[in-house]
């Protein structure tokens, strides 16, 4: 009787040893994707009888939530392990005492998405001179997105603050102004780029932008006020009637109105030098469905634009209108035509 109640101790014994045997990753470290939730999986040598749930921890607690403790199902040896990651940098995950290094990070998916900072105006190639307003956009997939208030970075590292925001909600589009003297930067290639920081503190930035400052030979420039070159003589194609002058705003006495695409704003000049001319403009204008007008310069009796800027506030602000464009010595005509009006579908 001493021999079997011996072995029947030791079959006992055993059992109760493998339905408790410690368990074991598959992998020395795991990484978790923050905000995410995620599966861990875990392996134990012997299947439980029946379900087994086993002491969970996560250190520091902050890291990471448990959604499912560490279970094993009755008959399995694979068993699982639920969690979302709360925030960025390395934990420790233990289960039943067996310890697995976490490492939580953004998911790199999620950056590739995540809205970036982009300047909408000045586009790439324009030249610049003094004072000149630089637009920045964001688009918010949800409107739960945060993302900080965006920077204009210069050589340097030097950063601007926005003047305003200048489209906010409704909508997912965000727009700033930035106010930029470019006569305070040295003359060449300019390459600006905005930046932001989204809610995990990720710094973000928008692709760069390659402009040109220039000191203009001012015996080369040609400027004025719009409303005294309405009269100028027009290509057959934009018809007769001119633009209309108004006077209402105080801050600028008298200027082209231009409600719809037509008629447009032309100016005849004689060009004495061939060459690379950059058009700016002093402009406003009012927004609508999520987006500022875009003005276009077509040269004489062209079809379309050869370059084209966005307007990025609704009060004056100062643009290239897109690139230079080649003149050829003699008489040219440049016309600044508004481009997405409500209207446009109909021409």
């Amino acid at each position: 009787m001493l021999g079997l109640f011996f072995a029947a101790s030791f079959s006992s014994l055993s059992a109760e040893s493998n339905s408790k045997s410690p368990p074991a990753f598959f992998a020395p470290e795991a990484r978790l994707w923050l905000h995410s939730t995620q599966v861990i999986p875990l392996k134990v040598s012997v299947a439980p009888a029946e379900k087994r749930t086993l002491e969970t921890i996560i250190s520091p607690p902050d890291a990471a939530e448990i959604l499912q403790p560490a279970t094993v199902l009755k008959g399995e040896t694979t068993g699982y392990i639920r969690l979302r990651a709360l925030r960025a940098g390395r934990a420790e995950l233990l289960v039943d005492g067996k310890k697995l290094p976490l490492l939580i990070a953004s998911n790199p998916s999620e950056q590739a998405l995540s809205p970036k900072p982009e300047i909408v105006s000045p586009p790439t190639g324009a030249c610049l001179y003094g004072n000149v307003t630089v637009g920045v956009e964001i688009s918010l997939p949800s409107p739960s997105t945060v993302i900080s208030e965006p920077s204009l970075i210069l050589p340097g590292g030097r950063e601007l603050a926005p003047r305003a925001q200048t489209l906010t909600e409704p909508g997912s589009v965000r727009l700033f102004a930035f106010d930029l003297n470019a006569d305070e930067l040295a003359a060449g290639p300019l390459v600006l780029q905005a930046g932001a920081t989204d809610a995990d503190g990720r710094r973000i930035l928008g692709e760069p932008v390659a402009v040109c400052v220039i000191r203009p030979d001012l015996s080369s420039l040609v400027s004025g006020p719009c409303a005294e070159r309405i009269n100028d003589p027009r290509p057959a194609r934009f018809g007769e009637k001119i633009p209309n002058v108004s006077s209402k705003d105080p801050a600028n006495p008298g200027f082209v109105l231009n409600p719809n695409t037509d008629p447009a704003w032309c100016m005849k000049e004689t060009i004495e030098k061939p060459g690379l001319y950059q058009l700016t403009m002093r402009v406003r204008g009012d927004a609508a469905m999520g987006s500022f007008p875009s003005v276009g310069v077509i040269l004489n009796d062209g079809d379309y634009p050869l370059a084209a800027s966005r307007l990025v506030d609704h009060d004056w602000q100062r643009i290239p209108i897109g690139h230079p464009v080649r003149l050829e010595a003699g008489e040219q005509t440049l016309t600044a035509r508004f481009l997405n009006d409500f209207n446009q579908g109909k021409h």
